[in-house]
């Protein structure tokens, strides 16, 4: 930054031919030597203008960083949504052998369905077999009862014939 100095000198030469003593004018010039030099109008220009460049300088990196981390985050992303996209695959693999599970479950179901079927008619058949059975049944206790009667008869005849001789 650009200061302007001051020269004491010339600033004593022109106090005192203003009519300032000479003693007091040298002090009030070294007073003003000593004081914080001010800036002009260019120089803060200037300082703020290198102050915003080096403050561009410092987004431009921390935006350089930013964009970096971010490609790194996106990176990390993109690997997720590789592995999404995996599971989703298996998902689609699973809900595959669900559905061949569930096939081969309504094919046994079919079967089933068959042999209940097939239970039903034989079922019919025994009913019909056990009917037979009940009229077999009675017939044979008429024979039997005809029977005991022919017996019967035929030992009465017996015991007659027994008794004429």
């Amino acid at each position: 930054m650009n200061t302007p100095t001051f020269n004491t000198n010339a600033f004593v030469k022109r106090i005192t031919a203003a009519g300032m003593p000479e003693r007091q004018a040298e002090v009030l010039a070294e007073a003003l030597a000593e004081r914080p030099r001010l800036a002009t109008k260019s120089a803060v220009i200037e300082s703020i203008e290198a102050l915003a460049r080096a403050v561009e300088r410092r987004f431009v990196g921390l935006e350089a960083k930013i964009d970096e981390r971010f490609a790194k985050v996106d990176e990390q992303f993109a690997k997720i949504d590789e592995r999404f996209a995996k599971v989703d695959e298996q998902f689609a693999k699973i809900d595959g052998r669900f559905a061949k599970v569930d096939e081969q479950f309504a094919k046994v179901d079919g079967q089933f369905a068959k042999v209940d079927e097939r239970f039903a008619k034989v079922d019919e058949q025994f009913a019909k077999i056990d009917q037979r059975f009940t009229g077999l049944e009675g017939m044979l206790a008429r024979l039997l009862d005809g029977q005991a009667v022919l017996l019967q008869n035929d030992m009465e005849l017996k015991r007659r014939l027994d008794e004429k001789k």
